[in-house]
């Protein structure tokens, strides 16, 4: 099954089947792509980790006691602890999109050497991925699985799935007005994880109609992307003053200024459509679309 909730089915049986499918592929990931490529198999876990938040995040309004917090954190901390190898190889493809995007104003060598020296962290990075990298991810995956059963979810409904993307939605809406008004990389990469989370639940709740709600995943997943490239630019940008002197490193920061300014104004846009509507009818409509599904009026009305 794809990353969906299963409309068909009460809230609480199909979050914990959704949870434990992301939990056991993020575990497949590890296990199964150690031996080839270990950052790899690390990015893909840590991606269902993330997916397995936002789920939580979704049907947190249903969750009594302190479950969501002590999963979520459990999540979150083990992921942590396998971040940084990721990221070397991250900056040596925002270097190579720096290259393509500004081919002629560097002097190729200057782009040359600067993603070589990128590279060589990057295979620092992935020989520490030998051995026993991901062991505290898998052990917290197996035991985050091993309680899904448990959450106390019986009493909740669909209502509190609404309740959860709205609230997505809202703090969202909120951090997008906070960073269109002062664009800072702080700003910026909050916006990032808030859209992020309104990515994974509207794909979610997909079901409820595909047509329309995947759309709006779509849009959601193409400004995620357009902040992650920001977020990258912001970190190499970081870096590269932190290094001072180096050479043609002024002339590298100005062209990531000039692609950060390109990247804002896709943005502004692209966040203003996002965010169109206000969250009480956000959440209204959403809530239409599930009690349509669930009462079976979509099937009739729309052929699927």
């Amino acid at each position: 099954m794809g990353y969906e909730l299963d409309l068909t089915n009460d809230l609480p049986s199909a979050a914990r089947l959704a949870a434990i499918e992301r939990l056991d592929k993020g575990e497949a990931a590890i296990r199964e792509g150690q031996a080839d490529d270990p950052v790899e198999a690390v990015h893909e876990a840590r991606k269902e980790v993330k997916k397995a938040r936002s789920l939580l995040r979704l049907v947190r309004p249903g969750l009594e006691g302190n479950t969501y917090r002590c999963e979520n954190r459990a999540l979150r901390d083990a992921a942590r602890t396998v971040a940084h190898v990721r990221d070397a190889d991250v900056m040596v493809e925002t270097v190579d999109a720096l290259r393509e995007r500004f081919a002629g104003r560097l002097p190729a060598r200057a782009f040359t050497k600067l993603r070589n020296r990128l590279a060589k962290d990057a295979e620092q990075a992935r020989g520490d991925g030998k051995g026993d990298l991901g062991t505290e991810l898998v052990v917290a995956l197996q035991a985050v699985g091993a309680r899904v059963d448990e959450w106390p979810l019986d009493d909740a409904g669909w209502s509190d799935a609404r309740a959860g993307i709205a609230q997505a939605y809202r703090r969202g809406r909120k951090a997008f007005a906070v960073a269109d008004r002062d664009p800072t990389a702080e700003n910026l990469h909050e916006l990032r994880k808030r859209v992020k989370d309104l990515w994974y639940q509207q794909r979610l709740l997909k079901p409820a109609w595909p047509a329309v709600v995947g759309a709006q995943a779509d849009e959601a997943h193409a400004l995620a992307d357009l902040l992650g490239d920001d977020h990258d630019l912001a970190v190499l940008a970081d870096r590269l003053s932190a290094e001072r002197p180096m050479e043609d490193v002024d002339d590298f920061l100005e062209l990531i200024d000039e692609r950060r300014a390109e990247l804002l104004t896709r943005i502004r846009a692209l966040g203003q459509r996002v965010y169109a509507e206000k969250p009480k009818q956000f959440a209204r409509r959403l809530g239409r679309y599930l009690r349509t599904a669930k009462t079976g009026a979509y099937p009739l009305l729309w052929g699927s």
